[in-house]
Parts: C-alpha cells; sequence; structure tokens
C-alpha cells in the first residue's frame, strides 16, 4: 500500500531541528542512541570505539573508552532494570555496560562475554527483567540476568530452527519479546517469562519478504517496522500479525531505518537515503518528510526528555534533535 506525502498539514506544535557536535572531534559513524535513567541521551560511537552522553540541558558531550580495549565497536544501547546502560559490541562478541549514575562512568565500564555470545546486534530490557540480545551469526538469542555477580555466567541462549540470523528485537505490551530474523525474513515473538522461552516461539512471515529494520509502538499498542526493498513501514497487531498485516511504501521512501511514537501521536522514522525524518499518521499512513542541514544519513531514533526525538548521523559527526514546540 502507497504512503502519501504531504509536507502541509494542519497547524499543530511548531518543529525545531538542530545538531550537536563533539569539540573534542571522538564521534564517528553513530548508531544506537536511548535515553538513560539519567535524562540524557547515551549513544554509540562505533567509528571510535566509544559510547557517549549528551547532557540535554546543556549540550554538552562527554564519550567513554574501555581502557582495555574489549568493548570494540559499539552498536545498540539500553538501560537495563539494574541502572546501568549495556550495549552490544557486534564485532568484538562482547556485551558491554556502563553505570550512569557514577561520578566516573569510565571507571564502571564493564565487558561481559560468554560461550555463544557471537556477533550481538540488538538489545533490549525484557518483562522478565533480563537483558535480551540477537546473537544475529549465531543464529540465536540470548538473555543476562543484569544483577548477577557474574552477568557471563547467567547467560541463557536460545536456538531454534527459526532463529535465522535474528536482528531487530522489541519488548511489546503484550509482555512477549519480538524479533526480526534477516536470513529469511520473518517476525517472530517468544514469551521470556517461559522457563524455556524456546518452546513459546511463533513465526510470521511478512507478505513479500521485505527486508526488516527497526521496530515501534504506537498508541494503540500496534507494532510498526520500517522496511527495505521495498523501503516502507508496515503496521500490524501483534494479536493478530497476519491478519492485520498493512505495509506503506512508495516514493516517500528510500532507505528508512530507526522509528518510534512521536509526542504527537505519530509515528517518527529517519530515512538515511532521503536525509529525511518522516512522520508517519498510524491511521492513514499519510507521511510528511521533515529536511534540515542537520540531518545527515540518519540511523536510529528515540524520545528523548520532554517533548522532543533525538536521531544518530552516520553522514556527519553529529546527534540530531526535533523539538515540538507549542504554537502561538
Amino acid at each position: 500500500m502507497d504512503g502519501s506525502s504531504n509536507s502541509d498539514r494542519a497547524a499543530g506544535p511548531q518543529l525545531r531541528i538542530g545538531s550537536f557536535a563533539d569539540p573534542a572531534g571522538e564521534l564517528a559513524s553513530l548508531t544506537g542512541i536511548i535515553q538513560g535513567p539519567d535524562g540524557c541521551m547515551w549513544f554509540a560511537s562505533p567509528g571510535t570505539d566509544r559510547v557517549g552522553r549528551l547532557d540535554p540541558t546543556t549540550g554538552v558531550i562527554r564519550t567513554f573508552l574501555d581502557p582495555a580495549g574489549e568493548l570494540r565497536g559499539p552498536a545498540n544501547l539500553f538501560p537495563g532494570a539494574d541502572g546501568r546502560i549495556w550495549f552490544t559490541c557486534p564485532g568484538a562478541d562482547r556485551i558491554g555496560r556502563i553505570d550512569p549514575s557514577a561520578a566516573d562512568p569510565q571507571a564502571t565500564l564493564t565487558a561481559v562475554s560468554a560461550p555463544g555470545i557471537a556477533n550481538p546486534v540488538a538489545i533490549k530490557s525484557a518483562a522478565d527483567g533480563r537483558i535480551w540480545v540477537s546473537l544475529r551469526a549465531a543464529s540465536a538469542l540470548a538473555s543476562i540476568d543484569p544483577f548477577a555477580d557474574d552477568p557471563g555466567g547467567s547467560v541463557r541462549v536460545i536456538t531454534h530452527p527459526s532463529l535465522d540470523l535474528p536482528a531487530a528485537i522489541f519488548p511489546a505490551a503484550d509482555g512477549r519479546l519480538w524479533f526480526t530474523t534477516t536470513g529469511r525474513p520473518g517476525i517472530g515473538s517468544l514469551d521470556p517469562l517461559d522457563p524455556d522461552p524456546g518452546r513459546s516461539i511463533r513465526m510470521f512471515a511478512p507478505p513479500g519478504e521485505p527486508a526488516l529494520r527497526a521496530w515501534a509502538m504506537d498508541e494503540a499498542g500496534r507494532l510498526w517496522l520500517t522496511t527495505r526493498n521495498p523501503g516502507g513501514i508496515a503496521r500490524f497487531d501483534p494479536a493478530d500479525p497476519s491478519g492485520t498485516w498493512r505495509h506503506f511504501t512508495g516514493p516517500a521512501f528510500d532507505a528508512p531505518d530507526g522509528n518510534t511514537l512521536g509526542p504527537d501521536g505519530a509515528i517518527w522514522l529517519v530515512d538515511t537515503g532521503r536525509n529525511a525524518l518522516l512522520r508517519v499518521d498510524p491511521e492513514s499512513g499519510t507521511v510528511e518528510d521533515h529536511h534540515s542541514p542537520s540531518i545527515a544519513a540518519p540511523f536510529d531514533l528515540k524520545p528523548g526528555p520532554g517533548a522532543s526525538l533525538w536521531f544518530t548521523n552516520r553522514g556527519a559527526p553529529t546527534l540530531g534533535r526535533l523539538e515540538f514546540v507549542a504554537g502561538p
């Protein structure tokens, strides 16, 4: 189904787009971004082997490097139930963690490894309180107890015939952990509270087998996935994926990636190919595109403090912010 493009919508909040650079020059090829429990935006800079923190109030950026050199190429981040920020390092076969509340966060950087941890990509905290990661190279999923004295010893690896190169994962309102597979494009879910989560796996093959990218959830609890081949965004009800699947495609999309629910109730996404932020009406699929010099091959997009969305740029060593400013 085609999503129409419309940049003239009814009056509402004014949008302001800006970007932030690191005066120290320690950012390159930025990927994941997330709001931490400290209210700051945490992000990954795999081009410099660092994770970073941006204070939204001051705009000050600080980056953190593992002195042991184990945490190379960080990719995606998520806050754990223990208050730490956890992140994946796909090329190093490591999971990292850092304490944002520490006086010196860099001193708290810890690498977690275990047999079976290979090419960890996506990372989330699920309903069981454990940290979950997708292990693309191992065609597996794994979970970690964030409170364990030895997190590596708490790793549980789940294998299943349907886990064909898993990638993006997402904890939905139904309590299940949803995931995508990239070998043969598929959508699956499992119950993290099941004593044997692998036996609870359910799979769905989306029509046309598009390349599935990133997850979001709207106010109605429906799940959204950005797609490529063709470029677009899809929506479905987790209670009935096959019966409610709706795929919005068309010239408004080129190379969509990160997406999230905006403070205006719409689904927002970045389009790396178009250097744009796109707003999708969750009911009609109508698309609005927004451009700015602050947008340079954007990759990830997440909510921040107040009425704001934050994004990483891969085409420039900057982080961007979209603010929703109340109109007159």
